[in-house]
């Protein structure tokens, strides 16, 4: 990708759920090459090192507030954009690369300073062909979901909001913060649930720890079969 680092944040405590996203970036995003924010960059580099295109392994301190921590990796990054992905949204088909280079050239040129891979979330979601790219009319502008994030714009807002933990910063005040961002979303009639992105075919199926079967049992068993997973280890809600 043009100018920009993929990133996935990860924690020990999810490094089954790791390996089923780096199997995953392999299938299906092969020509990518993947920076790993965690808290134990010691297990990355015995694990994982050598088996999958792992450029940059960023430690973090584990007793950091998450918006802190991010932001520590991120000052570490020299390019001028980011995807930033948490190893809980797992691909599920092959990614649009020559899509996302199209996003980062107009990101460039527009002064975008985010763009949200899917319209899940979005409260009145667009997804006709006029164009790609929509602006995020709200109210849910800040999402830890998969985004492509201009590197310091994402630096300045977990910085302004530091002592923000994974389960607050997509509240309050980030989001008032976020909406005066030049904010986008991509969308197209491709689009279909579960993914809500033809570009950039994702899904968040793990929420609070547990695989969400409730809504994603057909992908979750997709999962299953073909890494073996034992569901019942995490639990599922």
């Amino acid at each position: 990708m043009n100018d920009c680092t993929y990133l996935v944040y990860t924690h020990s405590d999810y490094d089954d759920v790791l390996e089923i996203t780096l199997k995953r970036l392999q299938k299906y995003f092969p020509s990518t090459t993947i920076a790993i924010a965690t808290n134990n960059a010691r297990l990355i580099e015995q694990k994982y090192k050598a088996l999958y295109s792992i450029t940059d392994i960023y430690q973090y301190t584990d007793s950091l507030p998450y918006a802190s921590k991010v932001a520590s990796v991120l000052e570490q990054i020299k390019t001028s954009y980011v995807l930033f992905n948490h190893d809980i949204n797992i691909l599920f088909d092959h990614v649009n690369v020559a899509t996302l280079n199209g996003i980062l050239d107009t990101m460039q040129k527009e002064h975008i300073d985010t763009v949200r891979l899917c319209s899940a979330g979005i409260q009145y979601r667009n997804i006709s062909d006029e164009c790609l790219l929509k602006r995020n009319t709200g109210p849910y502008f800040l999402s830890v979901i998969s985004a492509l994030w201009n590197t310091n714009s994402f630096v300045r807002l977990l910085h302004t909001f530091s002592d923000q933990t994974y389960m607050t910063i997509e509240y309050g005040k980030p989001q008032t913060y976020a909406a005066q961002l030049e904010n986008y979303y991509i969308s197209s009639s491709k689009d279909t649930p579960p993914y809500w992105s033809f570009h950039y075919p994702f899904v968040h199926v793990i929420t609070r720890s547990k695989w969400i079967l409730s809504e994603y049992q057909p992908l979750v068993q997709d999962l299953v079969k073909e890494y073996g997973i034992d569901v019942s280890i995490r639990g599922t809600t």
